[in-house]
């Protein structure tokens, strides 16, 4: 059962999908920037992930989809999402854009993360360094031949996080999501079920 709801973060609101049972493992979908939450229903990785006994948000980031733009910082924004939730610690999945929401998160280590799904992520050089040692699972997935985001980020990601796993899907363009579904849900959900 997917539920459409709303979230108050500052002075903005925030318009997220919800799915599964409270006390499974929570997997937090964000999106890039020609993208919303409902790109996770037109994937089907909403209900996959729901029948496969875990708790799914995926949110409208601040001026996509359904929610009005704020004034705060970007990882500021996916803390308040991740308390606002209430979740504890999530499995973070972002693509494209949304490495700008998370990467200083992951950096940080706050709030606290079970794990990281980066497809082919913006900002990897910016937070590479402060990334260095950091031991959260990761799991890098990138196209072969990413037009956007060039996929040697992802062995830069590798190097800087020793508790991580590369895939690149050959002939994946950019979102790996939308032109391999199949293949990135296979290793989405391998990833998943290992940690």
């Amino acid at each position: 059962m997917i539920a459409e709801k709303v979230l108050s973060i500052g002075k903005s609101e925030v318009h997220y999908l919800e799915a599964g049972s409270t006390g499974d493992q929570e997997v937090l979908l964000l999106h890039g920037k020609n993208f919303k939450s409902a790109t996770w229903l037109e994937t089907g990785t909403v209900e996959m992930l729901e029948a496969s006994g875990f708790h799914v948000f995926a949110v409208d980031l601040p001026g996509f989809g359904k929610s009005a733009p704020n004034d705060m910082g970007k990882p500021e924004t996916l803390k308040a999402i991740i308390q606002g939730l209430g979740l504890s610690m999530p499995v973070v999945v972002a693509p494209s854009m949304s490495g700008g929401y998370a990467l200083p998160v992951v950096a940080v280590g706050d709030p606290p993360l079970k794990a990281f799904v980066a497809v082919a992520p913006v900002e990897v050089p910016d937070h590479a360094e402060r990334l260095t040692g950091n031991p959260l699972p990761v799991l890098v997935i990138w196209g072969s031949d990413d037009p956007v985001v060039p996929p040697s980020n992802a062995d830069l990601l590798c190097e800087a996080m020793p508790n991580s796993e590369k895939v690149e899907i050959e002939n994946g363009g950019h979102p790996t999501y939308l032109t391999s579904t199949d293949i990135f849900h296979s290793y989405l959900m391998g990833f998943l079920e290992g940690l």
